[in-house]
């Protein structure tokens, strides 16, 4: 992959960060919303939260791409306003 390739997908979908709102892309979950808690680096594996239930999970940090069956980024999820409307999110340290 090419670095405008690379660039561009940053563009699209960007840097993993704790306390970001990932959308569920698999059309079988039609509003699933999970929140990142942590980010193990040395293990590639993330920990999500569901915004709707407080379930807690792991998943591999490869599956934050956007693609069908993956978790997408979308900005509109991640303003102020739509958090407050998640009955369970991360408390601010």
């Amino acid at each position: 992959m090419g670095s405008k390739a690379v660039s561009k997908l940053e563009e699209i979908q960007p840097k993993i960060i704790a306390g970001q709102v990932w959308r569920e892309m698999d059309p079988r979950f039609k509003t699933r919303r999970v929140q990142i808690v942590a980010i193990g680096l040395g293990l590639g594996l993330a920990t999500i939260m569901n915004v709707e239930n407080g379930r807690t999970n792991r998943v591999k940090v490869e599956r934050f791409n956007g693609k069908r069956t993956e978790y997408g980024y979308f900005p509109e999820d991640n303003t102020a306003a739509a958090k407050a409307k998640y009955t369970h999110q991360l408390v601010p340290k």
